[in-house]
């Protein structure tokens, strides 16, 4: 359910106004036209969110963290091989001023 929160949101203004610009004749106000409404957008709401989460967030998720545990996973060999003895450039030069 938390990962829904953010296409909802983006999702959630297109539905409304979707829903209420696809209205052909005048509603009367009333309690169970709106609840009526409030149900239908909350349920076209999730389901979008739920198309949306699972087409492009989810996969873009995936991707960033294979990504980034790429890059991670790469540096991390160039320091297991550095004895322990073997001090860095930078501590090297530090060490000389």
């Amino acid at each position: 359910m938390g990962k829904l929160s953010y296409p909802i949101l983006l999702v959630n203004l297109t539905v409304m106004g979707t829903s209420q610009s696809s209205q052909r004749l005048p509603v009367h106000v009333s309690s169970r036209n709106a609840f009526e409404a409030y149900l239908y957008d909350l349920f076209m709401c999730y389901m979008a969110a739920i198309v949306l989460y699972l087409i492009v967030y989810e996969p873009f998720a995936k991707l960033t963290n294979n990504l980034l545990k790429g890059k991670v996973l790469s540096r991390r060999p160039k320091m297991e091989h550095r004895s322990k003895k073997q001090l860095p450039e930078a501590v090297k030069l530090l060490k000389k001023t």
